[in-house]
């Protein structure tokens, strides 16, 4: 007869990424390896980072913009560095927080040769639209009108 005894088995941590900005600048570190920051757009929620002793070397005395991994445990203003992604101050690493903070990733747009849009548009040489006025309409009647 095998009792399982569920109730003391630990739950399992539930990980969120988020964003913040670490701030390496401060003088202050927590234990030897912990970095405040703060969280984007979070009303100024703070955060302890644990970083890598070289990554803090590497970091120097500038703030960067950073994804971490939020675990929701008992250690609540803690997390773990999964990425640096650039220096404070700076527009692309700025643009690059922003848009992975709010979840709009930047798009690529394939190269024109790849669209295969030749004939589609009915131009005259099959990949441009016709010329205004006197073409006709682009789109077909519908509706009888």
């Amino acid at each position: 007869f095998f009792l399982h005894n569920w109730a003391q088995q630990p739950a399992p941590m539930a990980v969120s990424y988020r964003f913040a900005v670490l701030r390496f600048d401060d003088r202050n570190r927590y234990g030897q390896d912990g970095v405040p920051g703060t969280f984007l757009f979070a009303g100024g929620e703070s955060v302890i980072v644990r970083v890598k002793p070289a990554t803090q070397a590497k970091a120097g005395k500038r703030n960067r913009f950073a994804k971490v991994a939020a675990l929701s445990s008992s250690n609540e203003g803690e997390a773990a560095l999964i990425e640096l992604l650039g220096p404070v101050g700076e527009y692309a690493s700025e643009l690059e927080a922003y848009q992975l903070h709010f979840g709009v990733k930047p798009c690529r747009y394939p190269q024109k040769e790849e669209w295969a849009l030749t004939g589609l548009l009915g131009g005259v040489d099959g990949g441009s639209p016709p010329p205004c006025g006197g073409g006709g309409p682009i789109w077909p009647n519908i509706g009888g009108a």
